[in-house]
Parts: structure tokens; C-alpha cells; sequence
């Protein structure tokens, strides 16, 4: 489990693919620090640490994974938004973040405004419904705020903190990006029908 809070912004320094799966090298701060069997929120998804060495860690990534996420589309050189997974009694600023990505969206557009940039990203109409203006959502494993929801879009405010400090600064128009929804709002959803379609 993750809060959605970017610990640090790590580098792809070698990808070896084995069958249908993908491992990835990753340089990063905290890399000395992981033990084989951890949990690191790689642009929101959750992958096991199978290896450590020299301040690179090595997680292997499985067919459905890289068939439901971004990750697929990485390449050597480029940087990846990290988060160990959350301890016990340690605050949870952002919010509840699985690392089970739901939808790759579709950054339709970014618009820099002063003292802040709007990213509106397409995803699928009926899943609008798992987002509600000013709840949460997590974009490549960053914890957002929603500004508005529309038919297959919604729109986030990102703070020159987050631009800062994650690879969200990046994002270009047709970019893919991972998206997990609340799943506060999920659950909520389970227990109430499906609206017609919009």
C-alpha cells in the first residue's frame, strides 16, 4: 500500500526482457536501502524487489502488468516516479494507493498557468464515475487532487511542488499515463448500480 506521495525520481539503467516478462534496473537514493521481497510503487505500480546492488534495484514486471500499464513503453535512460510502500502508523498525506493500476489514460492536454499547470487526461467514459471533483486519483503513482470531471476526461491542478519533484513535468500531450482511482470511491461504487451510459 502507498500514499501517492513521490519519494524520489529514479532512472532506468537496463531492461532485460525474459519471455513474456521485463525486468528493470533502477538507480535511485533509496536503492541500498531495499531488501529483495519489498514493495516500490514504480509510476504507481506496485512491483517486488528481486535484487539490489551497486544503488541500482531490480524488479521484474509480468506480461499483464506491462499489458495494463506504461510500463512497457519504458526505456533505458528514463525517469520513473518511486515510493516504498507505506509502514504501519507512518502519516498518509496523500491518499490510499494500491499500486493496481485501473486504465492506462491519455494526457489530452497540458496548459501552464500562473502558479500552476492544468493536465487534462482522457480516460474511459464509464469510468467517470469512479471520480468525483476535489476527491483523489493517483497519476503514475502521484496523489492528485480532481479540479473537474467531464465525459471521458477530468482535469488536475499540479503545483510547481509536484512538477518539482516528480516526472509529471514531462507529460506532453499524448503521453499514457497509469491511472489508479480511489478506492474509497471504488468501494462506494460496489455497492450502488451502474448509471446508464452518458
Amino acid at each position: 500500500m502507498f500514499t501517492g506521495l513521490v519519494e524520489t525520481v529514479g532512472q532506468i539503467r537496463r531492461i532485460e526482457q525474459r519471455g513474456g516478462n521485463r525486468f528493470f534496473s533502477i538507480q535511485a537514493d533509496f536503492a541500498h536501502e531495499l531488501q529483495p521481497g519489498e514493495s516500490v510503487a514504480v509510476n504507481g505500480c506496485c512491483l517486488t524487489v528481486v535484487s539490489n546492488t551497486r544503488g541500482l534495484f531490480r524488479v521484474e514486471a509480468v506480461a499483464e502488468t506491462l499489458r495494463a500499464t506504461n510500463l512497457s513503453r519504458l526505456t533505458v535512460g528514463e525517469r520513473v516516479n518511486l515510493e516504498r510502500a507505506l509502514k504501519i502508523g507512518a502519516r498518509v498525506g496523500g491518499h490510499l494507493i494500491l499500486g493496481h493500476i485501473d486504465e492506462i489514460g491519455i494526457v489530452k492536454l497540458v496548459a501552464h498557468r500562473p502558479g500552476a499547470t492544468l493536465l487534462t487526461v482522457t480516460v474511459k467514459p464509464e469510468n467517470c464515475r469512479l471520480l468525483v471533483t476535489n476527491g483523489s486519483v493517483a497519476v503514475d503513482g502521484v496523489s492528485l487532487t480532481v479540479r473537474s470531471v467531464q465525459r471521458g476526461e477530468f482535469c488536475i491542478n499540479l503545483i510547481p511542488f509536484t512538477l518539482a519533484r516528480t516526472t509529471l513535468s514531462e507529460r506532453r500531450s499524448r503521453d499514457r499515463v497509469n491511472i489508479e482511482y480511489d478506492i474509497l470511491v471504488k468501494a462506494a461504487q460496489r455497492a450502488v448500480p451502474a448509471p446508464p451510459p452518458m
